[in-house]
């Protein structure tokens, strides 16, 4: 990837992507929901997003254009406004690029119907997904899903491809399930500080172009973190990784501590790219296999009172500035 390239350059080639037209409104109906129920009919994203919640009724679209949910950008085509971008691959702004416009408020809305849905046990099988999770894919929101003051929520959410404009503060929040935010895109500061996954993680290939916090997560599942790049200082300090974690080709272009944090199943760092100053203080590597193998520390690195339970695999692994080991301990082969 090109280091070089600004915050403004990497988000005009978000909106440049192909791949956004793969969310107009006709094509939503080539998205298939998974379902475990082989005799359920088939849904999809398109059917998805014409239900109505509070009815329990599918619209058509001209009832959905009535409604405000379904628009026709400055180029003829329809989108639904959860997935309109707020810049046309032309270049040509929408509505959406004006992040105090009122209609925001309808997404919002939407959003925190559909992940309401998810929480009900009268929820309609058909539409919250043969997977029960909020299908948010591919959607394009100016902030991160929405909690009334104090309400206690556990998310269960699909939200692959999706791009969060504004800040995303998922501090302490509970996601169920299996979470899906790969190819995800974080224009503003992430914090997930606190945040409790019980369910698989999936960030590969995620942007987090601004800081991020996973400081004291806790991650029941798998997590992985494979391709991700992370733009700003990232934080992973206490965080309990209670399963496998995959960081394999992972890209931190700022600094990056992981003090403290706990490793209890493989950790694998394979072909990681660390291209500032990188902590990992007092790490508990506990798992049957940890491994930095090809991976590049281009910036100061500190070991200090890691703890290798088992097996360490540093082959190959290049340290082009300091390297602090101090105090580490390798209880099996390193």
């Amino acid at each position: 990837m090109d280091e070089t390239k600004t915050k403004e350059q990497l988000e005009m080639e978000l909106w440049r992507d192909g791949n956004r037209q793969a969310f107009l409104w006709n094509l939503l109906k080539n998205h298939k929901i998974e379902s475990p129920n082989s005799h359920q009919d088939e849904i999809t994203l398109q059917d998805y997003w014409r239900y109505n919640v509070n009815t329990k009724s599918s619209r058509n679209d001209q009832q959905l254009i009535i409604a405000g949910e379904v628009e026709k950008d400055l180029n003829g085509n329809l989108w639904h406004i959860v997935h309109m971008p707020p810049i046309l691959s032309n270049g040509e702004k929408t509505w959406k690029a004006d992040l105090k416009n009122p209609k925001w408020k309808l997404i919002e809305n939407l959003i925190t119907q559909r992940i309401s849905d998810t929480q009900s046990k009268g929820s309609d099988f058909s539409i919250t997904g043969g997977d029960r999770r909020a299908q948010l894919q591919g959607t394009i929101l100016r902030s991160a899903f929405f909690r009334r003051p104090g309400a206690k929520v556990e998310f269960h959410i699909r939200a692959d491809h999706s791009v969060i404009l504004g800040p995303a503060n998922f501090s302490r929040a509970i996601f169920s399930s299996i979470t899906d935010f790969k190819n995800a895109f974080f224009i503003k500061s992430a914090n997930f500080h606190h945040a409790t996954f019980k369910g698989e993680i999936r960030l590969n290939d995620a942007q987090f172009l601004d800081e991020v916090n996973f400081s004291k997560v806790k991650l029941f599942n798998h997590a992985d973190f494979q391709r991700t790049k992370f733009f700003k200082t990232t934080y992973f300090d206490e965080a309990n990784f209670l399963s496998s974690a995959n960081f394999n080709n992972a890209f931190f272009l700022d600094f990056v501590s992981f003090n403290s944090a706990k490793f209890n199943a493989y950790a694998t760092f394979l072909n990681a790219k660390f291209k500032n100053s990188s902590q990992f203080n007092k790490v508990i590597f506990s798992g049957n296999f940890t491994t930095f193998k090809d991976t590049n520390f281009y910036g100061s690195t500190v070991f200090s009172e890691a703890s290798f339970i088992l097996v360490a695999d540093f082959r190959d692994t290049i340290f082009y500035n300091s390297a602090v080991f101090e105090a580490v301990k390798f209880n099996k082969e390193a």
